[in-house]
């Protein structure tokens, strides 16, 4: 029997769509099954792609990118 001391968690990250997240469940139920020592934590990951819905253009995916560096190095 495997104790509470004995359980590592992983988090699974995904996208918040109908589609991911049965992708994601699905995996989830068989790695459980092989895994059950192993808690997993999904976490829905969105993406600025999921935020914005508009027309792309060159400079709001540079704009983006510049953000994004910036935020990780701050």
């Amino acid at each position: 029997m495997t104790s509470a001391t004995d359980l590592t968690t992983v988090r699974l990250g995904t996208r918040p769509s109908p589609m991911a997240m049965e992708q994601t469940g699905r995996f989830a139920d068989v790695f459980r099954a092989r895994s059950p020592q192993v808690v997993l934590d999904i976490v829905e990951i969105v993406s600025e792609g999921d935020r914005y819905r508009g027309p792309l253009s060159v400079e709001m995916a540079l704009l983006g990118r510049a953000a994004d560096l910036l935020e990780s190095i701050m």
